[in-house]
């Protein structure tokens, strides 16, 4: 049986040339959370919510120093696709019953 995850809240700071540093740990709750600009340009996805679940579970769970990666800005992506899962979604509220759950279904979904 897995082990409930838990939450640790990383906020980036930036230095004075507004370069983005190493995560910073913090107990408190900030929705500008990474520092991102308005005028920095955006998109927005659907997803389906197996997979968001399944995407985060897997985030969560998973060293991001062991991914292998060509580019660090690979690894820093990832841990924003966990930031926005984490701050803006229900996902962190799921059960672990709701995660095999998913994982099922995305699994059932596989196309290749």
């Amino acid at each position: 049986m897995k082990k409930p995850f838990t939450v640790y809240r990383f906020f980036l700071q930036r230095d004075d040339l507004g370069v983005l540093t190493e995560p910073v740990a913090s107990d408190h709750d900030e929705r500008h959370y990474v520092g991102m600009a308005d005028d920095i340009p955006t998109v927005t996805i659907k997803l389906w919510r197996s997979d968001a679940v399944v995407l985060f579970d897997w985030l969560m769970s998973t060293d991001l120093d062991s991914v292998p990666i060509t580019h660090p800005a690979q690894k820093q992506a990832l841990m924003d696709l966990l930031t926005r899962l984490e701050h803006e979604t229900e996902i962190p509220g799921v059960t672990q019953e709701q995660i095999d759950m998913a994982q099922a279904e995305v699994a059932r979904d596989m196309a290749w």
